[in-house]
């Protein structure tokens, strides 16, 4: 009797062990996002229904909301209450996923000067702040693509500058100084993606990237894609550039953004309390912006709350 005691208590005793192993490994991997997440909860993030909601109330109610004082500020109050958001998480993220957060960060800046690019090929006024902030305090006079393609060689964002400027005088096509700049963005977050979730994203940008540029140039795209390895195979690519349609064969059937927001539902349900939890916030803290923006203007246009509600996919 008392052997089998004995052996009763050592199977116990294994059987602890044998939890407790696993459960302190869970919990280590998660404890460097204990402050990170609490920051996060505390955070404002505004819910379905509140847009739903602004989407139906009055332009006045909508900047008291946004803490723009007219229709003129609300577009830099709505991208400065993004930036502090983006600030706190930057602040608080642990060491390890803070540098993929600082390179998810830079697409805004990215996509600034691309918008510049484009303004200055189509002639139109470019973003001085941006210029002189980028490239510098003369900047703010460069007037056309090839002018502010130089300097950006002298730039983090120089790498494949010097082939995609010689590309654009050889074809004149504004896509190949996006590519440039774009091929800079993904190789650094491919780079920083050091965990599965994180890897996952920067395939998912890449393939949205690669499939709004077939969306704007059909088969002239093929010169401007990003390299994917792990994304949508280029046989597959290349039937999409032929028939729009093929889209919906794959994962991203349906609008784009729905399969962004798909992919970061996993995220956040596969680690609630660590890295899912911060990327799920930014990612909505990004799209609450871009919604404001679209009330915003929609209010100023006089369009009715159903068509706002559609506009931003409510």
């Amino acid at each position: 009797m008392e052997l089998l005691f004995l052996l009763a208590l050592a199977g116990v005793m294994v059987l602890g062990i044998l939890l407790v192993i696993p459960t302190a490994s869970f919990i280590s991997k998660l404890a460097p996002y204990a402050y990170s997440n609490a920051r996060v909860k505390t955070m404002p993030l505004l819910e379905k229904e509140e847009i739903i909601a602004l989407a139906g109330a009055g332009l006045a109610e909508v900047l008291e909301k946004i803490g723009a004082p007219d229709a003129g500020k609300a577009e830099s109050a709505i991208d400065a209450g993004l930036e502090k958001a983006w600030a706190e998480v930057m602040e608080s993220a642990p060491e390890g996923m803070d540098g993929f957060l600082r390179t998810w960060h830079m697409r805004y800046e990215l996509e600034g000067i691309k918008e510049t690019l484009r303004a200055a090929f189509a002639g139109e006024e470019t973003d001085k702040e941006l210029l002189e902030k980028v490239l510098g305090e003369e900047a703010g006079e460069l007037r056309t693509p090839e002018d502010i393609a130089e300097k950006l060689q002298g730039t983090d964002y120089g790498k494949h500058m010097k082939e995609a400027l010689e590309e654009y005088r050889e074809k004149g096509k504004i896509e190949a100084l996006e590519k440039g700049l774009d091929l800079v963005y993904f190789e650094r977050l491919r780079e920083k993606a050091d965990t599965t979730m994180t890897r996952d994203f920067a395939i998912m940008q890449a393939d949205l990237a690669n499939l709004r540029m077939i969306e704007r140039a059909g088969k002239e795209a093929e010169g401007y894609m990003m390299p994917n390895p792990d994304g949508l195979p280029k046989e597959t690519l290349e039937e999409i550039m032929e028939d729009w349609s093929k889209k919906e064969g794959t994962i991203y059937a349906g609008r784009l953004g729905d399969a962004e927001e798909r992919l970061m539902d996993r995220i956040a349900a596969i680690q609630p309390m660590g890295a899912g939890a911060i990327m799920e916030f930014i990612y909505k803290k990004d799209k609450e912006a871009r919604w404001l923006k679209t009330i915003v203007k929609c209010k100023n246009e006089g369009l009715k709350q159903e068509e706002i509600e559609a506009l931003i996919g409510l």
